[in-house]
């Protein structure tokens, strides 16, 4: 027998909620019914996931990572699944997640940047400039990814180039 989730729980699933735990519930209300669509039941896990990680429980983001399965082609997940692992310094999976993301859609230049913030943590700064610039490229009003360009300059010492961004 399906679970039947209220209608509300759609809403709250998708919302930026500041009640994370009301967040994890509706999610969950909504992953269990059966009649949803994958690719609808995806966007609830990765609301879930992003919940998870809001609460610092990186670990259990990670775990949610179902939305991937269900939907292999939602950069999204992929880049929230980056950013669990980068706050639990596991840099390497990190940078596969964003590269499967660039894969995915070249375009993102969420991806783009965060891989560059990777780079830069592990001190590598001429691969954090390369993403970084791309996604400047993408979306020329990316403010983010102009910082975070010059604070890679700025490591690197080439103080004109970080004082340009």
């Amino acid at each position: 027998m399906a679970t039947v989730f209220a209608a509300s729980d759609r809403e709250e699933c998708a919302a930026s909620a500041d009640n994370s735990e009301e967040k994890i519930a509706s999610c969950a209300r909504f992953i269990a019914d059966a009649t949803e669509t994958a690719e609808a039941r995806a966007r609830a896990y990765d609301s879930r996931g992003r919940a998870y990680s809001s609460k610092n429980d990186h670990e259990r983001a990670i775990d949610d990572s179902e939305a991937i399965k269900l939907d292999p082609n939602d950069v999204g997940a992929y880049v929230h699944r980056a950013l669990a692992h980068f706050k639990r310094n596991e840099l390497d999976s990190a940078i596969a997640d964003c590269s499967e993301g660039t894969k995915i859609n070249p375009s993102y230049p969420v991806a783009h940047n965060n891989r560059g913030l990777v780079f830069f943590r592990k001190n590598d700064y001429d691969r954090a400039i390369v993403d970084f610039s791309e996604a400047i490229r993408l979306n020329g009003a990316y403010a983010s990814a102009y910082d975070n360009r010059g604070f890679a300059y700025a490591a690197k010492r080439d103080l004109d180039s970080a004082l340009a961004d």
